[in-house]
């Protein structure tokens, strides 16, 4: 927990109070048998750090000590492999868009649920926080998931003759 909390650049009660272990937040994802739920609980997870370290992200990129440099670096390929981690566990549900392999999923989740694009869209260009979840969430769907199946119509009961 001290490692995302350094992460996030957050206090680790921080991250206690999100998820008491690291291994709750990819559980909460991976326990949820609906990949859209999945997703939508990774999200959550995942927004209230960014919530709190946004900001703080470039700032760890650009410190002019190597070992910070070195350290975050390593922070982030944690990331990337927790991240497969919850790729992995929607292809074995079967819920991954066919023809998308784990590798691109993967890319796509890291990716889409970055320090970088948030810092982007949240506090560049001021996007609100519930906007950014909507909308990261819906990409994150319609990019990595299996389309719904349409909803048949239920037919009206028969009439009884007149």
């Amino acid at each position: 927990m001290d490692a995302i909390a350094a992460e996030a650049g957050v206090a680790v009660q921080t991250v206690y109070f999100a998820f008491r272990t690291k291994a709750e937040l990819l559980l909460a994802a991976l326990a949820e048998p609906d990949p859209r739920q999945a997703l939508a609980r990774l999200v959550d997870g995942v927004m209230a750090v960014l919530l709190r370290s946004g900001p703080l992200h470039p700032v760890m990129w650009t410190n002019p000590d190597e070992d910070i440099r070195h350290a975050f670096r390593h922070r982030e390929q944690g990331r990337y492999e927790n991240y497969r981690t919850v790729i992995h566990a929607l292809i074995q549900h079967g819920g991954i868009r066919p023809g998308l392999d784990e590798r691109t999923a993967t890319d796509l989740l890291f990716a889409l649920l970055s320090p970088e694009l948030h810092n982007i869209l949240c506090t560049t260009r001021q996007w609100p926080a519930g906007e950014f979840k909507t909308w990261v969430t819906a990409s994150l769907e319609a990019q990595l998931l299996r389309p719904q199946r349409p909803q048949r119509p239920k037919k009206p009961p028969d009439a009884a003759p007149a």
